[in-house]
């Protein structure tokens, strides 16, 4: 085998290595979750919901029965940000007359908890104990993103070693 053959082998067995030991995402859950509730699926949760899962005013509309008097009827988006995990998971799986079905999964649903407890400082000592958790998390990634580019770099050196030739990108 000639020496562009051996190159490419070990390019390839760097990146495979490389891909099967990548993080699939760099983004927190409470990141994850505020994508999900400013625009899960084209409509956002904020626009019922406010800012904060605090509940908001939505419309009003006027009800005309005969020989009666006109009824207002306002329509409120509730309240969501006391829910627990469990009870938002089990409010999304029911339908309703006017909110849309968003098809959220449960990991979608668990980010926006997280991002609504977090703006609203629920589980202070929690949240505290999650970023020092999640700090930790992003030091082993960036420790495996230094490992792979290590390994690479050995192997890189072993194929250019063994064949006598030097890699140059």
């Amino acid at each position: 085998m000639n020496q562009t053959v051996w190159v490419k082998i070990a390019f390839l067995v760097g990146f495979v290595w490389c891909s099967l030991n990548a993080e699939e995402t760099f983004l927190s859950p409470e990141e994850y979750g505020k994508m999900f509730y400013e625009n899960p699926r084209g409509v956002s949760c904020i626009a019922c919901h406010g800012k904060k899962g605090e509940g908001k005013y939505i419309t009003k509309y006027k009800e005309e029965k005969e020989d009666e008097e006109k009824i207002v009827h306002k329509i409120y988006g509730p309240k969501i940000n006391h829910l627990s995990l469990e009870q938002m998971i089990g409010a999304l799986e029911k339908t309703y007359e006017i909110m849309p079905s968003y098809f959220l999964t449960n990991e979608e649903v668990k980010g926006i908890y997280l991002y609504l407890r977090d703006i609203n400082c629920m589980g202070v000592e929690e949240t505290k104990s999650n970023q020092h958790s999640e700090q930790n998390q992003t030091t082993q990634k960036i420790k495996r993103v230094i490992k792979t580019v290590s390994v690479f770099t050995y192997l890189e050196s072993l194929v250019a070693s063994k064949l006598n030739f030097s890699i140059q990108w």
